[in-house]
C-alpha cells in the first residue's frame, strides 16, 4: 500500500488501540428542533432565518495592539425519486416574482445519493463518487434570487452549479449537527438547473428543505435609507450581559441569564436582513433571537474567529421578518452555552411585501438536452431498488428531554455546589457519582448534552448507561473560569432502551471531574450498530504493522513518517454511513498529527491530537474522527 508519506516531524508518540469504537451520533447538537421541516407556514407568519457567515473580518483597525481578552470568551434509505416525481413550487403572487420551496432529495440523484427520511433529506452527496442532486427552477424573471437551505452534518465541504457552471467556491457548513445555511445566485428568465455535490474527496453535508425568492432589494445592496444602526439606538441589558473592554457586549445566556433588548422602530414592515458584529474566539458559539417575546425556531450559529482581537471580529447575516413598526429584539441564549460576544447590531429592509407560497402539482421532466451531472463528477454508479417509506416519528420524539444534574442519585462524597445547581466532587479516590434516572419513549441512538464547568485543566469523567461500562475516560475541554456565564456544554451519543434508563457520571478514581449541570438528550436514530462495529469494540491491530509501527503494552508505538510506521485495521459494519472512529491516546508533545486512509483514500486532512498531562494510560484521552464506512469489510490505515 503506497501512500504520501510527508514529512510529520512531531508525531504523537503512542496511541491506545485497545478501545477503538464507531457508532452514529450527531455532533454538537444542542436540540432537535431541525427535525420538523422549517417551511411549513407561510413567510409572512414565521419569521425565516439562515446562518450567513462573512469570513472576511470586519473592516475596522484596532487603535492599539493590546486588545486581547480573556472574556468569552442511519434510518432507512428510501427511494431516488425519478425525475418525472420531482416537485416544485410556483408563487401564488401573479404580480410579484417567483418564489416557491422544496425538498433537495426530490432532485435528480446521482452517483450514490440517497434519500433518507425523518426529517426528509439527501444524504452521500460529495466523497469519492461525488453523489449529487439537481434541482429545476423555473423563474420569470432575472436576476438575484436568495436561496435558503437546512442542512445536516456540519463542518462538511458543499459545492454548488448553476447553470452548468461549474463552482469556483466550496462552502463549509458551520459546525452545529442541524442548521440553515443561505446564498445569493444569479438565475435566468427559462429553467434553471442547480446541483449540490461536493469537493470530490469528502463528503458532503445531507441537505433537506430549499426556500428560493427574488426579494425587491438585493441582500448584500442597501440604500442608506434603508438601514438602521441599532447601536445607537435605545437598548438595555439584563443580568450579567455587559461591555467589555472592545465595547463588545458578554455575558449573554450563563446561569442567570444574560440579554440584550432592543428597542427598534422601523419605517416598514417587512423582511429585514439582520447584521451582527461578533468575536467568538475560543470555539463555535450560539445565539436566540425573539422579536416582540416570540422566539424565532432555531438556534443560530457562529463560527469561530481567530482570536479576541478587535480585528478577528467577523459579520454575522440572518434573515428575519418584522410585523410590526415599533418592536422589541431580544439576543439571548440557553443556560451554560456559549456565546459570542456582540458588537455593532444593524438592520436593513431587503422587501416590504409579504411572500407566500403555495404547492402545485410536479412540473414535467426538464428537456433532455439539460445535463444534470456536474462537470467534475465521474461516472454514474447503480441505484438501489426503492423500497418503501418509513412512517415518520411522533411529534414529540424530538423535543430534547431536559433534566438537572442535582435531581439525580448523589452517592460517594458527590454533592451539590454553586447555590445547588451544578454537581462537583465527582470522582476522586471515592469514586463520587451521580445517577440520573432518564425515561424516552423510543429505543434507539441519543446525543447526551452536559453543562459543565472545569475552570483550571481538562478534568476527566466517565458516562457509565445502564451499568455498562465502556471504560471511556472523557476529557472535556477546561473552561475559562469556575463562572456560570463560562460554562461549556460537552456531547456523546448514547444508546438507550426504550423506558426506563440510568445514566452515572463519575471519575477515573483518582482525579475529581468536572462539576455538571444542565443535562439534555436528543433523539438521533432509532438505528443501534450491533455488529462487530458495536458502540464500543475492541480491535488489536494484527495486521498491517508496518514500518517502525510496534505494540509497547496497551499502545502502538512508532507512528511516523521518518520510520514509515503504519498500523493496519479491519473494521465490519452493518450499513453504510457516516461513523466516529474513537482513538483513545497519549502524547507527549503538542499538536501532533496523523493522516488516515480508508478502503485505499487517503483523506485530505492531518488530524491533531491534544497534548496529554503524562503519558500515563490513566491521562489518555479520545479523538472522535469522522469516517465514511461501508457496508461489510473496510481497511482503516493510520499513518
Amino acid at each position: 500500500m503506497d501512500f504520501d508519506m510527508e514529512q510529520l516531524s512531531n508525531l504523537f508518540d503512542s496511541i491506545k488501540f485497545d478501545e477503538i469504537f464507531d457508532n452514529i451520533f450527531s455532533r454538537n447538537m444542542v436540540n432537535d428542533i431541525y427535525e420538523t421541516p422549517l417551511f411549513d407556514t407561510p413567510l409572512f407568519q414565521t419569521p425565516i432565518f439562515n446562518n450567513l457567515i462573512d469570513e472576511n473580518p470586519i473592516n475596522q483597525e484596532p487603535t492599539n495592539e493590546d486588545y486581547m481578552t480573556n472574556e468569552p470568551n442511519e434510518e432507512e434509505p428510501i427511494s431516488s425519486d425519478p425525475m418525472s416525481t420531482n416537485t416544485m413550487y410556483e408563487s401564488v403572487l401573479s404580480n410579484a416574482p417567483l418564489n416557491f420551496k422544496l425538498n433537495i432529495a426530490d432532485g435528480v440523484l446521482k452517483n450514490g445519493a440517497k434519500i433518507l427520511a425523518n426529517p426528509k433529506r439527501v444524504t452521500s452527496l460529495g466523497g469519492p463518487n461525488n453523489g449529487s442532486s439537481t434541482i429545476y427552477v423555473p423563474t420569470v424573471k432575472p436576476g438575484k434570487y436568495i436561496m435558503i437551505f437546512n442542512y445536516y452534518n456540519g463542518l462538511r465541504r458543499l459545492k454548488i452549479d448553476v447553470n452548468r457552471t461549474t463552482s469556483k467556491i466550496i462552502y463549509t457548513m458551520p459546525s452545529m449537527h442541524k442548521g440553515v445555511f443561505n446564498i445569493v445566485v444569479n438565475l435566468d428568465k427559462s429553467l434553471n438547473e442547480i446541483i449540490f455535490y461536493g469537493d470530490g474527496l469528502s463528503p458532503a453535508p445531507d441537505l433537506g428543505d430549499i426556500m428560493i425568492f427574488k426579494s425587491c432589494a438585493d441582500i448584500s445592496e442597501y440604500t442608506p435609507e434603508m438601514k438602521y444602526d441599532l447601536s445607537t439606538l435605545d437598548f438595555k441589558l439584563i443580568n450579567d450581559a455587559k461591555f467589555n473592554s472592545l465595547n463588545f457586549i458578554s455575558g449573554i445566556g450563563g446561569i442567570n441569564n444574560g440579554a440584550i433588548l432592543l428597542n427598534t422602530n422601523v419605517n416598514s414592515i417587512g423582511l429585514y436582513n439582520l447584521t451582527i458584529d461578533y468575536l467568538s474566539g475560543d470555539e463555535d458559539t450560539s445565539l436566540k433571537i425573539s422579536i416582540n417575546d416570540s422566539p424565532i425556531n432555531t438556534v443560530f450559529n457562529f463560527s469561530k474567529t481567530n482570536n479576541w482581537n478587535l480585528k478577528s471580529a467577523k459579520h454575522f447575516n440572518t434573515l428575519i421578518t418584522i410585523t410590526s413598526k415599533s418592536n422589541i429584539i431580544k439576543l439571548y441564549n440557553d443556560i451554560g452555552t456559549a456565546t459570542p460576544n456582540i458588537g455593532k447590531i444593524s438592520l436593513a429592509l431587503v422587501d416590504s411585501n409579504p411572500i407566500t407560497f403555495k404547492e402545485l402539482t410536479p412540473i414535467t421532466k426538464p428537456d433532455p438536452m439539460v445535463n444534470p451531472t456536474p462537470a467534475t463528477q465521474p461516472t454514474s454508479t447503480p441505484e438501489p431498488a426503492p423500497i418503501s417509506t418509513p412512517p415518520l416519528p411522533t411529534s414529540n420524539l424530538y423535543t430534547p428531554l431536559i433534566y438537572e444534574a442535582v435531581s439525580g442519585l448523589l452517592q460517594n462524597g458527590a454533592r451539590k455546589e454553586l447555590e445547588n445547581k451544578f454537581i462537583g466532587w465527582l470522582g476522586g479516590p471515592n469514586d463520587g457519582s451521580v445517577n440520573l434516572n432518564v425515561k424516552v419513549s423510543t429505543s434507539g441512538n441519543y446525543t447526551l448534552s452536559i453543562t459543565y464547568l472545569s475552570g483550571d485543566r481538562d478534568r476527566p469523567l466517565k458516562i457509565s448507561v445502564n451499568n455498562i461500562d465502556k471504560k471511556i475516560i472523557y476529557n472535556p475541554p477546561s473552561t475559562n473560569s469556575w463562572k456560570y456565564s463560562d460554562a461549556k456544554t460537552f456531547t456523546i451519543a448514547v444508546d438507550l432502551n426504550e423506558g426506563e434508563n440510568t445514566i452515572k457520571f463519575h471519575g477515573d478514581r483518582i482525579n475529581y471531574g468536572p462539576l455538571i449541570g444542565k443535562i439534555s438528550l436528543s433523539f438521533n436514530s432509532s438505528t443501534t450498530i450491533t455488529s462487530t462495529a458495536s458502540s464500543h469494540s475492541t480491535f488489536t491491530p494484527q495486521i498491517g504493522l508496518e514500518g517502525s509501527a510496534t505494540i509497547n503494552g496497551d499502545f502502538i508505538t512508532g507512528i511516523n513518517s521518518v520510520g514509515k510506521g503504519v498500523v493496519t485495521l479491519l473494521v465490519d459494519v452493518p450499513s453504510n454511513g457516516i461513523y466516529d472512529l474513537g482513538i483513545h491516546y497519549v502524547a507527549n508533545t503538542p499538536d501532533s498529527k496523523i493522516k488516515i486512509a480508508i478502503n485505499n483514500t487517503s483523506l485530505p486532512d492531518y488530524y491533531i491530537f491534544e497534548k496529554t498531562l503524562t503519558t500515563n494510560i490513566t491521562d489518555s484521552k479520545v479523538k472522535i474522527i469522522k469516517v465514511n464506512l461501508s457496508k461489510g469489510k473496510n481497511y482503516i490505515v493510520i499513518y
